[in-house]
């Protein structure tokens, strides 16, 4: 259900459980850990629609410092990891859909830095990723056909 035994286990420990293999984790366990540890990581109640369920993708894919640094590029603030008064400002003054489209943009654009070497074979599945993530946001526009042309 895409959540790997380490963070199994570093949440069954912050619980107070012991740990347990994956394969033993509840529904509710997952729901619970996706949760805690990437949309409200991300502070994903305090944004808008649809930036909220890309901040949140992108926690869970990037690890939260990595998704925050991705808004940050893309709202062309410093690029700390930190969402704060700065980066919030600069989010006030950009449409949600757009600031969603701009962020995604800037992941399309990290996963092509990183696919070099043995990493390119795993270009087509990232672009699959933020594609299948325009739609579930009902985002339209031509990063469909980059994507595409990949």
């Amino acid at each position: 259900m895409g959540v790997t035994h380490g963070t199994y286990d570093v949440w069954l420990r912050a619980k107070g459980q012991t740990t347990s293999p994956v394969r033993n984790i509840t529904n509710e366990e997952v729901a619970a850990i996706y949760k805690e540890r990437y949309w409200d990581a991300v502070g994903a109640d305090t944004l808008p629609w649809p930036v909220s369920l890309v901040m949140f993708d992108m926690a869970v894919n990037h690890g939260v410092g990595g998704a925050n640094r991705i808004l940050q590029d893309a709202l062309q603030v410093e690029t700390d990891g930190i969402v704060g008064p700065i980066t919030r400002g600069e989010m006030m003054h950009t449409r949600p859909d757009s600031l969603a489209n701009e962020v995604l943009w800037s992941r399309v654009e990290k996963y092509r830095r990183l696919s070099v070497g043995t990493q390119k074979k795993f270009l087509p599945g990232w672009l699959w990723r933020v594609a299948h993530l325009r739609r579930s946001a009902g985002l339209e526009g031509q990063i469909d056909q980059v994507i595409a042309d990949e």
